[in-house]
C-alpha cells in the first residue's frame, strides 16, 4: 500500500529509516540510564510522601474516585445511573482493589510504572522525529519531570490519561507513515480508551483530518475517507460498550459521561473565570456524606430551575444551553474569556484546583527543587517558551513534527473550552519536552557552529519567557480559599483539630463567604473544645446564609451538647423548617420536648418525622412510649 505523502519539503530523519523502536548499544545504554532515574526518583518521591499528611486521605476528585471504585469492586459493579465521569481509571482502580485490597500502595505502584512507559516511549518517539540527542535529553528531563511524578502518586486519572493520550498520537503518527489499515485500527482504539478516561482527549482525532489537508498528496481526500473510517472504528470500540451500559442501566443515551455540560457551564458563564472549580451561584450545597459535588450540585440547581425530575443527559443539555446563552448574549467577553483560558492553559504556573502541587514541597525535597514560583515558574515557565522555539526550529529544519504540534494544538484548545488548570495540560508534556529538547540541542549547535539563525529562536524563547511568567499568582481566589479548608478538613481527619482550625480561619481569610469553610470551622472548634469560638462562628455563618441547613442544625447540636436547650430548640425548629426530611432534629426537638415535660409536643414531633419517614423505629417507639 501507497504510504501517505508528506508535507511539502520534509525529508526522513535517519531513525526512520531504522524502524521506531531499533536501538544501537549505546542508545541501549542511555534508555537504561533514563530509566534507573525514573526509578530513583519515584522511588524517593513515594517514600517521602508517606509523611503527608494527605497521604491515604483522599479529597474532592481522589474521595470519588476512592467511593467509586469500592461500590464498583464490593457492592454494585454497573452503578445505577449513566456515568457522570469517564469510567475507565474508576474501573482499573476497583480491579486493584478487589484483587490486592483497599490500600494507596497498588494503585500508585501502577501509576509509576505507567509513568516510566510514558518516560519511555517519549524516549522513542523523540528519537523517531528529530533524532538521538533529542531523545537522550527528552528521556532525562521527562523521567525526573516534577508534575508527572506528582500525578502519579494521586489517586486521579491524570497518570493514565498522559500515558494513553502520547501513545495514541504515537501510534496514529506511526500509522500515517505506514499506512496500513490495522495500524489506524489500533490508533483509534487507543484513542478510544483515553476518551473513555479523559473525553477531552478526543478531539485529538482531529489531527488526522488536519494531516491529510496539509498534505500534498493527490488522492489525500480518499486516504482520509478510507483511513478515517478505520480510524472512527477503532475509536468507538471501546466507547460503544459505555454508552450501551448508559443505556442499559439507565436508560439514558449518555455517550461516555454527562459532567460535559456542568463543566461547559462552570468554564463559560457570565460568573465565569475560567479557573474557579464551582457551579456559579451555589455556594456550599452540603450533604452529611461525602458525594461528588459537582453532579449534586448540577442536578439540583437544574431541576430546581425547571420544577422537574431530569435524567442525566438532559441535565447535561441543560447546562450547556445554559452556557451558550450567556456567551451568546456576550460574545467578545467569550471569545476574551476563552482566549484568557488558552493562555493559562500555557502559564507557567501550575494551577490547582484540588490540591496545590507546590504542597509537595512540604515533605519531599524533590519537590521543593524543581518545583517552584517566584519570579519564574519552574518549570513550566521554562519549558512552554523552549517548546515554542523548538518548534519553530523543528519545521524550519523540516522535521515530522506536525502531527504532534497539530495534537498539542488541538487538546489545548479542547482544553480551553471548559476550564483550565494543571492536571488537565499534563497530557501534553511529553510532547513539550520533546520540542524543549530539541530547542536545547539546536540552539547549542547553532552556537557551536556559529549559524547566524539562533536570533529567531532565541528571540521566541525570551518573548515566551516573559510571557508565560506574568501576572504573579494567578490562582483563583475561591479555590485558594478551597485547598486551605481542604488542608483543614484532612487535619481533621488525623484528630489534629488545632492545626485545622488554622487552615480554616486562613480559608476564610481568603474568601470570607466560603460556607463550607465556616460549617468546617465551627465543627473544629467544638473539637478543640472552645464552644464560645464555634457559637459565634455558626452564628456568622447563619447571617450570612439564612437558609443554609447544616449551620442551623448544628449550632442547635452545639447548644443540646452543652445542655443549652432553650437556646437550641428554635434552631432545631429552623432546621425542620429548611428541610423536612432531616431525621436529627426531630428526634433532637422531641426530647427536648420530653425532658421539659411535654409529652404532647414530643408527640407531634414525633407524629411529624413519621410522616416523612414511617418506618423509622425509634421515632416510632418514642411515640408509643407517651401513648
Amino acid at each position: 500500500m501507497p504510504k501517505v505523502a508528506r508535507p511539502k519539503g520534509h525529508t526522513r530523519d535517519s531513525t526512520e529509516n531504522e524502524g521506531f523502536l531499533a536501538l544501537d548499544s549505546s542508545e541501549v545504554k542511555r534508555l537504561v540510564i533514563i530509566l534507573l532515574i525514573a526509578v530513583l526518583i519515584r522511588t524517593i518521591y513515594i517514600w517521602r510522601l508517606q509523611q503527608s499528611v494527605f497521604f491515604g486521605n483522599y479529597v474532592l476528585d481522589s474521595q470519588v474516585i476512592d467511593s467509586w471504585a469500592k461500590q464498583i469492586a464490593f457492592t454494585n459493579f454497573w452503578g445505577n445511573q449513566a456515568f457522570f465521569r469517564a469510567p475507565l481509571y474508576a474501573y482499573i482502580v476497583a480491579f486493584l482493589y478487589k484483587i490486592i485490597g483497599v490500600t494507596p500502595s497498588p494503585v500508585i505502584l501502577l501509576q509509576c510504572l505507567l509513568g516510566i512507559g510514558t518516560t519511555t516511549l517519549t524516549y522513542f518517539y523523540a528519537r523517531y522525529l528529530v533524532g538521538k540527542k533529542t531523545a537522550w535529553i527528552s528521556g532525562i528531563i521527562l523521567a525526573a519531570w516534577p508534575t508527572l511524578v506528582y500525578f502519579e502518586g494521586e489517586l486521579m486519572i491524570t497518570t493514565l490519561a498522559v500515558f494513553l493520550f502520547l501513545a495514541s498520537l504515537v501510534t496514529l503518527h506511526l500509522a500515517l507513515n505506514k499506512g496500513g489499515v490495522r495500524d489506524f485500527f489500533i490508533a483509534g482504539i487507543i484513542l478510544g480508551l483515553a476518551a473513555i478516561t479523559r473525553p477531552t482527549i478526543l478531539p485529538l482525532l482531529m489531527t488526522l483530518p488536519a494531516y491529510y489537508i496539509l498534505s500534498k498528496s493527490p488522492d489525500r481526500y480518499r486516504q482520509l475517507l478510507r483511513h478515517g473510517l478505520v480510524y472512527g472504528l477503532g475509536i468507538l470500540l471501546p466507547i460503544l460498550p459505555v454508552t450501551i451500559r448508559n443505556l442499559v442501566v439507565a436508560d439514558d443515551p449518555v455517550f461516555i459521561s454527562s459532567q460535559g455540560g456542568a463543566n461547559f457551564y462552570i468554564g463559560n458563564s457570565r460568573h465565569a473565570d475560567g479557573l474557579t472549580v464551582a457551579m456559579p451561584g451555589t455556594g456550599n450545597i452540603t450533604e452529611e456524606q461525602y458525594i461528588d459535588q459537582i453532579y449534586f450540585q448540577s442536578v439540583k440547581l437544574a431541576e430546581r430551575e425547571t420544577g422537574q425530575d431530569m435524567t442525566d443527559s438532559e441535565v447535561s443539555s441543560f447546562w450547556f444551553k445554559k452556557a451558550f446563552d450567556d456567551i451568546i448574549s456576550r460574545p467578545l467577553v467569550s471569545i476574551g474569556l476563552f482566549l484568557k483560558k488558552w493562555y493559562y492553559f500555557w502559564h507557567g504556573q501550575e494551577i490547582f484546583n484540588n490540591k496545590s502541587l507546590y504542597f509537595a514541597s512540604d515533605y519531599s525535597i524533590l519537590m521543593r527543587l524543581t518545583l517552584w514560583k517566584h519570579i519564574l515558574n519552574f518549570p513550566s515557565g521554562l519549558l512552554f517558551p523552549l517548546m515554542l522555539a523548538g518548534g519553530y526550529m523543528a519545521l524550519k529544519d523540516r522535521k515530522n513534527v506536525i502531527i504532534l504540534i497539530t495534537g498539542i494544538v488541538i487538546y489545548s484548545l479542547a482544553v480551553a473550552l471548559f476550564f483550565v488548570c494543571s492536571r488537565f495540560r499534563q497530557p501534553i508534556i511529553p510532547m513539550a519536552i520533546i520540542l524543549a529538547s530539541y530547542a536545547l540541542v539546536g540552539i547549542t549547535d547553532y552556537f557551536k557552529n556559529h549559524n547566524p539563525n539562533w536570533k529567531a529562536p532565541l528571540g521566541i524563547f525570551l518573548a515566551g519567557l516573559i510571557l508565560f511568567n506574568l501576572g504573579g499568582n494567578i490562582e483563583s481566589t475561591r479555590n485558594r480559599s478551597q485547598y486551605e479548608s481542604i488542608l483543614g478538613t484532612v487535619y481533621m481527619k488525623n484528630g489534629m483539630p488545632e492545626q485545622a482550625v488554622e487552615h480554616f480561619e486562613k480559608a476564610l481569610s481568603i474568601a470570607f463567604d466560603n460556607q463550607g469553610a465556616i460549617v468546617s470551622l465551627s465543627y473544629a472548634y467544638v473539637q478543640a473544645g472552645r464552644p464560645q469560638d464555634a457559637e459565634r462562628t455558626f452564628l456568622r455563618g447563619i447571617t450570612m446564609f439564612p437558609r443554609s441547613w447544616q449551620l442551623t442544625y448544628n449550632l442547635a447540636t452545639l447548644y443540646y451538647r452543652y445542655g443549652k436547650y432553650t437556646k437550641a430548640k428554635p434552631y432545631l425548629q429552623s432546621a425542620i423548617e429548611l428541610d423536612s426530611t432531616k431525621i436529627d432534629p426531630y428526634m433532637g426537638l422531641g426530647a427536648i420536648y420530653e425532658d421539659e415535660n411535654k409529652p404532647d409536643s414530643a408527640a407531634m414531633i414525633y407524629r411529624l418525622l413519621l410522616k416523612y419517614h414511617p418506618d423509622h423505629t425509634p421515632a416510632r417507639e418514642r411515640l408509643e412510649a407517651l401513648e
